[in-house]
């Protein structure tokens, strides 16, 4: 499976699309369906489970789960990270997303959920679900993912209303 990441960059006043890298990944199908299928992914190839700082990683998916993008769209402190609705809601509009999945690292190697997580959970299923584009879960990685060291919010009912 081929995994193309992305950013975002200003082009006659519009925010345009633009391929950073590809990366290919073996998986049995292209279908990320669970969060242990995309905790491995992250951790493999972006080795999201070592990073020193949090990093917040956005998966863009068709309306099959299938990765139609990947985007960095937060780097924060060792304990922190910035994140705006408008900027992750904006790159799935430009792939064309129907769904996506937010991913971020516990440097500490803890994936106890903060409030803030919390927070930035709802307000994200909220504007997702104002557009159309479903938040399909929000996963924390900590530091050894062989260990299951994860934490997927859909996985303990956070999305069931």
């Amino acid at each position: 499976m081929r995994i193309t990441t992305y950013t975002t960059r200003i082009k006659d006043n519009l925010n345009v699309l633009v391929k950073e890298r590809t990366f290919n990944y073996k998986t049995e199908n292209s279908h990320f369906d669970c969060a242990e299928k995309i905790t491995k992914m992250m951790s493999d190839v972006f080795r999201l489970h070592l990073c020193a700082e949090e990093f917040v990683y956005l998966l863009s998916l068709d309306a099959k789960c299938k990765v139609l993008g990947i985007f960095e769209v937060g780097h924060g402190t060792v304990n922190a990270c910035l994140l705006h609705t408008r900027e992750i809601m904006i790159r799935n509009v430009l792939c064309g997303a129907s769904a996506f999945i937010v991913i971020h690292n516990h440097p500490s190697g803890e994936i106890s959920v903060s409030r803030d997580d919390v927070n930035t959970t709802k307000k994200l299923y909220e504007a997702g679900e104002l557009m159309g584009i479903h938040l399909l879960d929000h996963i924390i990685i900590g530091r050894e993912y062989e260990k299951e060291t994860y934490y997927s919010m859909a996985e303990h009912g956070l999305f069931k209303e």
